[in-house]
């Protein structure tokens, strides 16, 4: 466990193997050590559904632009080059 080195962003639609295989391929292709490489994912640190419940979905524009800014790379994860679900969620 460490700093996170990357900020993931992906939908609710993928299995968690669709992102675990994602997060692999991409330590593969950058020759990025999987020991020493560290992933911010939302549905671990934010809950998103209780800010869409209590209409605070701008507490969810602020804290993912902080933890953005702060960690500075990040990934998009896509089903598929052409029509992927990412590019139709809400935000």
């Amino acid at each position: 466990v460490g700093a996170a080195t990357h900020f993931v962003s992906w939908t609710w639609r993928y299995t968690i193997g669709d992102v675990v295989d994602a997060l692999t391929a991409m330590c593969r292709e950058q020759m990025l050590d999987p020991k020493t490489t560290f992933v911010w994912l939302c549905f671990f640190c934010n809950n998103q559904r209780q800010w869409l419940l209590e209409a605070r979905s701008q507490d969810g524009v602020e804290v993912f632009g902080k933890v953005l800014k702060h960690i500075g790379k990040m990934v998009s994860i896509l089903d598929s080059v052409k029509d992927a679900v990412y590019f139709t969620r809400i935000w």
